[in-house]
């Protein structure tokens, strides 16, 4: 579960980053862009209409695809879109990963500063945040609305944009 949300937090960042300067045609693939995916008015509804399911849920703001782990138009590799092809076969909750094991919110070994790895999304900035966070498993428990796993796969987190709580909600699907 945290892995998609470093996933979809670090895309946030990764134009700022790179200070890249876009036209009008490349403003659906901007930091302002993912900004406002994340501060979605559905995140609320669609919270208070699954939190209590067991209905799958299914984020449509960051989508089941290549969209929510990178940009077509700014990719560190030309081969990335066909990597993404190549190695990702689709995308799975974690019961059809483990059908054997109930999920957990918090893993087997819980909340730990360690499981990070750094990919290229440009995201070592919120990852190292969230590391630092995980030193204290209470305050990474403590940004999350859920404290046990969800059974529609919904997940609400606090973060801070502008000294202003943002509640952020995705599901639990992960690229396989």
């Amino acid at each position: 579960m945290f892995s998609k949300l470093v996933l979809t937090t670090a895309a946030i960042s990764t134009t700022n980053a790179l200070n890249l300067r876009l036209t009008s045609r490349q403003v659906e693939e901007t930091c302002t862009y993912n900004l406002q995916r994340m501060k979605s008015p559905r995140a609320t509804s669609d919270w208070n209409k699954y939190k209590d399911s067991s209905t799958p849920y299914d984020d449509p703001e960051f989508p089941a695809n290549q969209s929510s782990l990178f940009w077509d138009k700014y990719h560190w590799e030309e081969t990335m879109p066909r990597d993404y092809t190549k190695n990702v076969v689709g995308w799975k909750r974690p019961e059809e990963l483990y059908p054997n094991e109930t999920p957990s919110l918090w893993g087997k070994k819980g909340v730990q500063p360690n499981g990070t790895s750094q990919g290229d999304l440009g995201d070592c900035w919120f990852l190292a945040a969230a590391s630092a966070l995980a030193e204290w498993p209470e305050r990474m428990q403590h940004i999350f609305t859920n404290k046990e796993y969800s059974k529609s796969g919904i997940f609400q987190v606090t973060f801070w944009h502008m000294a202003k709580p943002v509640k952020v909600v995705v599901d639990d699907r992960l690229p396989v």
